[in-house]
């Protein structure tokens, strides 16, 4: 892949960067259109923190781009009209809470995609990575009344600047009571707004998403990097992975081995299964018709046939299938029966009140993806590597559960009723868990993290057996 050449100093088309895994190692940062006459560094470089550099800071300075290993390229979106930040901690779940105001996700998706036959009308539940202004953000999208609601909870007072009459010494000072972990704006609501701001907020984070304060004067897009999807199945749908491995074999080697073994054997089985000479005809899927003529034809014809029809054809799809099996095996990287989602913290804790609970050797959480494979107990993974995956033990609290605990919380019912909205249409790529979640050992944030999820029975049973005085769940909970 090529970076693009960007038209240069313009600011509707420039792009903060890319960087690729040899530019990484070196810690450097590839720019678009770096190679052209009149490119400028200084400018490129206010671009990316969106601020003014000074020309004795730009020459004394060492810059150190911000979220690094996380600015793989991004899609910019819309402009945020109404930017909030809480100079505090706005959930209790670590760094980068943010939240966007459902009205203005929809608006910003639609005007990027630009698909008017299928327009997006909603948005509540959904995840976003993304960076505005280079915060390091795990956004939910959520009602206006959501967010009102946690505003009015916090019963701070409101320091509202509008771009175009926020002087050069607001924006400083701004700045550096950002740097300065609230300053004089401590536990208070800046909200920075064009001058049509009629009291709603676009997106609203806190400080801790802050590594480099920004000119709020300036305008961000959303700069997404992912976001939660929906899935119809939990069928092969997570991979086994090195780390993974890694882990059933530090548990026990020989019974690691024999359960690597039989997962590896059945997805085998069934891959091979598909260029049986005695499958009938059968409907191609959407993603056969747009990925694989091939298949559609095998389909629709019934293999033995397709295969006396091509048999070179035949013989080389059964050639491509043994290399794409020895290559799963030879990378321990093949799917079975779970999800990947997003963790995030459950929203209730913005109340302070923890719906969620758990300890050390097991902790609730709210996963659709598990409440409709109707799986109860499975296990979460983050990878690390060659080296054996952080795991937790995980107990699924359904949605409706989830619910009738809300409904006995001393919340007002208001928020009761906001609350269940959103858990109602939470994606299902995304998993809660409580707010106080920490992994132990501190080698990531939980939140903001895509985790693998294992549902299927035999994996949950050999690792939910193992002997907890030899290996621990790198995941605890931290009640204040």
């Amino acid at each position: 892949m090529k970076p693009s050449v960007i038209e240069y100093n313009n600011p509707a088309v420039w792009c903060p960067g890319l960087t690729y895994d040899g530019y990484y190692l070196q810690r450097a940062y590839l720019a678009p259109a770096c190679n052209l006459k009149n490119f400028n560094p200084k400018h490129w470089l206010e671009n990316i923190f969106y601020r003014d550099i000074d020309e004795t800071e730009y020459q004394t300075k060492t810059f150190y781009l911000p979220s690094f290993d996380s600015c793989k390229n991004f899609d910019a979106f819309t402009d945020i009209g109404t930017f909030a930040i809480y100079m505090g901690e706005l959930l209790p779940d670590g760094k980068g809470s943010a939240l966007i105001s459902d009205d203005f996700a929809v608006k910003a998706f639609n005007e990027h995609f630009n698909d008017k036959e299928n327009k997006i009308s909603e948005m509540i539940g959904t995840v976003v990575l993304c960076r505005p202004y280079f915060c390091d953000s795990v956004a939910q999208v959520v009602s206006r009344e959501y967010i009102n609601a946690l505003i009015e909870q916090r019963g701070c007072e409101k320091i509202i600047f509008r771009r175009d009459n926020m002087t050069e010494e607001n924006a400083r000072d701004l700045q550096k009571a950002i740097s300065q972990g609230g300053g004089k704006y401590k536990d208070k609501l800046v909200v920075v707004a064009d001058k049509n701001f009629d009291g709603n907020i676009d997106y609203l984070t806190d400080l801790s998403a802050f590594d480099n304060p920004a000119d709020l004067r300036r305008k961000s897009g959303l700069n997404v990097l992912g976001m939660s999807r929906n899935f119809a199945s939990a069928e092969d749908n997570v991979t086994f992975d090195k780390s993974f491995t890694a882990l059933l074999f530090n548990i026990d080697l020989k019974a690691g081995k024999t359960l690597f073994e039989k997962v590896w054997m059945d997805y085998a089985d069934k891959r091979m299964a598909e260029l049986n000479p005695d499958n009938p005809p059968s409907s191609p899927s959407f993603e056969d018709v747009k990925n694989n003529p091939r298949k559609v034809m095998l389909k629709m014809l019934g293999v033995r046939r397709y295969a006396q029809m091509f048999p070179s054809q035949y013989q080389e799809m059964l050639k491509e299938l043994q290399e794409e099996l020895d290559e799963m095996l030879s990378n321990a990287s093949f799917p079975t029966l779970g999800a990947k989602c997003i963790a995030i913290a459950d929203l209730a804790s913005g109340f302070g009140v923890n719906i969620l609970n758990g300890d050390r050797d097991c902790v609730e959480a709210v996963c659709k993806s598990a409440e409709r494979e109707k799986v109860t107990m499975f296990i979460g993974t983050l990878p690390r590597g060659e080296e054996p995956a952080d795991f937790f033990k995980l107990k699924n609290v359904t949605v409706e559960d989830y619910i009738e605990r809300l409904k006995k919380s001393a919340l007002p019912e208001n928020l009761k009723a906001i609350l269940s909205e959103h858990i109602y249409k939470m994606s299902d790529g995304v998993i809660i868990f409580p707010a106080s979640a920490r992994c132990s050992n501190g080698a990531k944030n939980l939140f903001g993290s895509n985790v693998k999820l294992y549902f299927r029975k035999d994996i949950v049973e050999f690792i939910w057996a193992a002997d907890s005085s030899q290996i621990k769940s790198t995941i605890e909970l931290v009640w204040d």
